[in-house]
């Protein structure tokens, strides 16, 4: 069975030094390496690709440690790592790996030609398609808030709410405030009533001041009126069940 990844500490001693020369800091003077300002997400991912190139390597009986990392990369090999990984993963995720490969050997053998490589990259990524469709399962924003509305409707007939039913109220509530009024997550969960949601003349109204907004402009927003009568009603019964014996002037209670 084929490792998902051989670890750094594991890779053959060649590929180490490949790796630090790639990642070394200084100026260009002073032979700053190619990958030195990769981010270090960029590079554990990279990283990652790599290892996993490796592994198939130390697994099909081909990983010889003291090969340099450009001279193992051949197009044979390169073509039976492809097989392997169309096995075992979707087109997206596999030219994701390649790509990953490929870049990790143009930071580690700078002065190879990898044009042939990078060719056969791009083709891949042209032709990656999901497996799955996931834009025909996106919702529209008024899809969500008919929804949202429908299951405050579904759980407000009845006098006997559960707890669950209580954290199904907010969340749905939440989600109709949420498209109807959208502002930043941090001014949404730090909603007040009476501070930052008022009601004014019969209406829920978002009011935050520009000192508790990220740039500095107050936002001044109604709340859509079809959700009037469930705010209220979550204010007056689901919101004190699901604050119990606690004390908070928070809009929103995690239950």
């Amino acid at each position: 069975m084929t490792k998902l990844s051989l670890p750094l500490a594991q890779w053959p001693p060649k590929d180490r030094r490949a790796w630090d020369t790639a990642i070394a800091g200084g100026d260009i003077l002073d032979g700053r390496g190619p990958a030195a300002h990769w981010a270090p997400a960029t590079m554990a991912t990279n990283v990652y690709h790599y290892g996993q190139w490796l592994a198939f390597l130390e697994t099909a009986g081909g990983l010889d440690r003291d090969t340099d990392p450009a001279s193992r990369c051949s197009r044979q090999t390169l073509g039976s790592y492809l097989t392997w990984l169309n096995t075992t993963s979707a087109p997206v995720t596999v030219a994701s790996n390649l790509i990953g490969l490929a870049v990790m050997l143009k930071a580690m053998a700078p002065d190879i030609d990898w044009t042939w490589l990078s060719k056969i990259c791009n083709r891949l990524k042209r032709g990656a398609k999901p497996k799955r469709d996931k834009r025909s399962r996106i919702l529209t924003s008024g899809e969500i808030f008919k929804a949202a509305l429908t299951q405050l409707e579904n759980l407000s007939v009845s006098n006997q709410i559960s707890p669950q039913q209580n954290v199904a109220f907010r969340n749905a509530l939440m989600l109709g405030v949420l498209v109807g009024c959208p502002i930043r997550l941090k001014n949404f969960t730090a909603l007040r009533p009476g501070h930052t949601l008022l009601k004014i003349d019969g209406n829920w109204r978002i009011k935050i001041p520009a000192a508790e907004v990220k740039n500095k402009v107050p936002i001044d927003l109604d709340v859509p009126t079809e959700l009037g009568p469930y705010l209220d009603l979550y204010i007056e019964r689901v919101r004190p069940a699901l604050l119990g014996t606690n004390t908070t002037d928070a809009l929103w209670i995690r239950s």
